[in-house]
């Protein structure tokens, strides 16, 4: 939950946080304006839209010699590498070299374990997001 408000609001929002039951950790910024709203679209743009589960929980990173990976639960993303004839592979295992296949989400739809994304700058976030996907996953025969 994010709450936002200007410095008079805080004594009400402290007057009433203990009623919040999400509300456990206040940062109080002593930001210019510009920053404030600029902090405030990075807020909002990590916010899910309607229908999407992720799930939460210590995401494990690692490198080795083959390449980037991440861990969450019993899944493991990785990145394989570039991807002919353009892009980069990212694969969803739930063991290695085992393909994490027939996951569908909350909402019903498929889950793919093979992701192309044609930004290598994007490849945390891009990996992040699966794994979360399908943490939050039912597994379907």
């Amino acid at each position: 939950m994010l709450i936002a408000v200007e410095d008079k609001c805080f004594a009400f929002l402290d007057a009433v946080a203990s009623s919040i039951s999400l509300c456990r950790t206040m940062e109080r910024v002593r930001n210019s304006a510009i920053q404030r709203r600029s902090q405030f679209r990075l807020w909002l743009s990590r916010g899910l839209a309607e229908g999407q589960v992720r799930a939460s929980g210590q995401i494990r990173w690692g490198k080795v010699t083959l390449g980037l990976y991440v861990r969450l639960g019993e899944f493991t993303a990785r990145y394989t590498g570039p991807h002919r004839p353009r892009g980069h592979r990212i694969v969803v295992e739930v063991a290695p070299g085992l393909a994490a296949t027939g996951y569908r989400s909350p909402a019903g739809r498929t889950l793919e374990p093979e992701l192309i994304i044609s930004s290598r700058a994007r490849l945390r976030a891009e990996m992040t997001s699966l794994l979360r996907q399908f943490a939050a996953a039912l597994r379907y025969p």
